[in-house]
């Protein structure tokens, strides 16, 4: 398993982080938040799981995310040095964002 680094300063990153991968906020506030740290950082401060991917489609398959949202949660999380991925599914998670945001999403229904 990746080795996460947690450190004071890091906290607040790894808060937005958090709320990026468990959607628990729009999207919009979380990606103005993060904007506020340097882009680059040398660690891993969260990993992508199983679980959140599922809950990502499974928002769209519902209805509660738009095509263009699941795009915009799948780039912003493919492209960051500070996200790493679930051991056993680090190269299928990294496929699928890959794919969210690539590819538009058919309609749910």
């Amino acid at each position: 398993m990746p080795v996460l680094c947690i450190l004071p300063a890091a906290d607040n990153r790894r808060k937005f982080l958090l709320e990026l991968l468990n959607w628990t906020s729009p999207l919009r506030e979380v990606f103005a938040q993060l904007a506020l740290f340097p882009w680059d950082h040398e660690t891993t401060l969260v990993l992508v799981e199983r679980h959140h991917l599922r809950n990502a489609l499974t928002r769209y398959v519902e209805g509660s995310a738009s095509s263009e949202e699941i795009e915009q949660w799948a780039e912003a999380l493919e492209s960051r040095d500070d996200v790493g991925f679930e051991d056993g599914v680090a190269d299928l998670a990294r496929e699928l964002l890959w794919k969210l945001r690539s590819d538009p999403l058919p309609l749910p229904g």
